[in-house]
């Protein structure tokens, strides 16, 4: 076990040894409550990746500790609680923990209470505003629940259009959208494609963030960027072996799960099976090293399955480098 692991570890058996003994004192036990980034941070991690996860969700279980939402899933500045598991204490059995579902709540703009004004402020005030912060629209509230209307360059434009000469915000509202945190990001997506925005809500009805086009559009290419080079690097090492290696040359190389009729068959570790062996590789005629070759593909492997196991933080800015240049190598050896 890693020195890491080790310290999360021991500060879950210190968590688990306190719940116990308030639990035999006959106390209620008090769950310890961080945000999940503090709990990744006692075992040395910042990334959700699905080995920390597994590694985590394992030390959990050895300590008969759960946490009260799923620790993978949650928004990672998101409170969670580590509490005993119902067996140990008299916990709802019943109340969910495990949601895969991707949610309005794991974006971050989602957690960013939006910059507001009063339907009684000057339309200078909100127009000044946008200008500074380089938006397209403004949240026309008065409290943190109580919506009344958007002010946008579209409404205010659409009220000169109409002759009017609006003075203050409540002059040229449009109405205002909003979803609650807990709706499925896929269904809010087409929301704010429709209406450029959503306010979100949260179970107290409190709006807490404000998810724009913009913030989808950089959602994607977080997601998809990835995604693309692992594809190039992918389609790269099928060019290599093509019309290079006979069907049964492959399939001595693949994991044995599926029938094997040409390179396209192969999986990632399949082809670092194949270039593992010396033979294979002469037929490469590659004047590059093969165990540093060999290396890499092993290192992008790991990230590929990181980045097929969803995770809701942002990808290791190493990792994404690393396919980067992986990527520009293939293109360089043509």
């Amino acid at each position: 076990m890693s020195e890491p692991q080790t310290a999360g570890a021991e500060w879950l058996r210190d968590v688990a040894d306190r719940l116990r003994n308030e639990l035999g004192a006959g106390a209620a036990p008090r769950p310890e409550r961080l945000s999940v980034r503090q709990f990744l941070a006692h075992f040395g991690y910042a990334h959700r990746r699905s080995r920390v996860v597994a590694e985590i969700r394992e030390c959990l279980a050895s300590h008969g500790l759960r946490t009260s939402r799923d620790f993978e899933f949650e928004y990672i500045d998101g409170v969670i609680t580590v509490e005993l598991e119902p067996e140990i204490a008299e916990i709802d059995a019943d109340q969910p923990r495990d949601d895969p579902t991707v949610r309005v709540a794991l974006l971050e703009a989602a957690h960013r209470p939006p910059l507001r004004v009063a339907p009684d402020d000057p339309v200078a005030k909100a127009t000044t505003l946008m200008r500074m912060e380089d938006y397209s629209q403004l949240p026309v509230m008065t409290t943190d629940r109580d919506v009344k209307g958007m002010v946008s360059w579209q409404s205010i434009g659409e009220a000169h259009a109409r002759g009017q000469n609006p003075v203050t915000v409540g002059e040229c509202m449009e109405d205002a959208y909003d979803v609650p945190d807990k709706m499925p990001l896929a269904d809010a997506t087409d929301r704010i494609c429709e209406q450029g925005y959503v306010l979100v809500r949260g179970s107290d009805r409190t709006v807490t963030g404000i998810v724009t086009s913009v913030d989808i559009a950089r959602q994607f290419k977080q997601g998809a960027h990835p995604f693309f080079l692992i594809g190039e690097i992918e389609h790269h090492l099928r060019n290599l072996v093509r019309r290079k290696f006979t069907v049964e040359e492959l399939d001595d190389a693949s994991d044995g799960n599926k029938e094997i009729r040409g390179p396209d068959d192969l999986t990632f570790g399949g082809y670092c099976r194949l270039f593992e062996k010396p033979e294979a590789w002469q037929k490469l005629g590659l004047e590059i090293d093969r165990k540093s070759f060999v290396d890499r593909l092993h290192a992008v492997r790991d990230i590929r399955n990181d980045i097929m196991h969803f995770s809701p933080d942002e990808h290791d800015p190493g990792d994404i480098d690393r396919l980067e240049r992986t990527a520009r190598f293939f293109r360089k050896l043509g």
